[in-house]
């Protein structure tokens, strides 16, 4: 008889086990194709600026698959002056790249190959005309893990239209974002067809949505 029960108890407890492992969420992390997940300041005397260090597909396009893997820091400033006439220019080691002015945001931005980026050691070098200086790269917001953290909770919330998706070609993309001081998330589910859009606050709560066709 206490034999009968420790198998009826052995028996229970393994269907638990295997119920729990189904109910966990799958790992979706091969699908994506852009993780931009740390910020840092690049402050000097003569300018404003910031980098995002963001890992993305080669090339870039909302097609639902996923290409060559390579590593980037994107790059914005705001001079306090320069000449009309001077090119603006920023290196981090070997790797080095004109500014491009965009009038929508007022602000200079340029991307960088960055395969040997090591934020504790590395300077960008930053020349206006004869203005010329090295400034290190501070930490802001992000990290490897609060990117974890932030798509563990994204796919967990959207478990669902992920498992929609099964058997189907789809890449996801997520982005740090900085706003008046304040960290969230974009996370972007996307197919061939559409682009669904989602922003989380910085504990990965998801608090907009939205649906464009590609």
């Amino acid at each position: 008889m206490k034999t009968k029960v420790v198998l009826i108890i052995l028996t229970a407890f393994i269907v638990t086990l295997t119920l729990s492992a189904c109910a966990k969420t799958p790992d979706y992390s091969s699908a994506l194709s852009e993780i931009r997940y740390a910020v840092y300041a690049l402050n000097g005397e003569n300018f404003t600026g910031e980098a995002y260090f963001c890992r993305r597909e080669t090339p870039y396009a909302d097609d639902g698959s996923i290409g060559d893997m390579k590593d980037y820091l994107i790059l914005r400033f705001t001079p306090s002056s320069v000449p009309s006439s001077a090119d603006v220019t920023v290196s981090v080691g070997e790797r080095k790249a004109e500014l491009t002015f965009r009038a929508e945001s007022d602000a200079y931005v340029a991307t960088l190959l960055a395969d040997d980026f090591a934020p504790e050691k590395s300077l960008l070098c930053y020349r206006a005309g004869e203005v010329y200086e090295e400034v290190p790269f501070m930490p802001i917001a992000g990290g490897e893990q609060d990117y974890k953290k932030i798509f563990a909770a994204f796919t967990s919330q959207k478990a669902e239209l992920l498992k929609s998706l099964d058997g189907k070609e789809f890449e996801l993309r997520l982005r740090l974002m900085r706003r008046d001081e304040k960290t969230f998330w974009y996370v972007a589910v996307i197919t061939n067809e559409q682009t669904q859009s989602f922003l989380a606050d910085e504990n990965g709560k998801i608090i907009a949505e939205k649906v464009t066709n590609n």
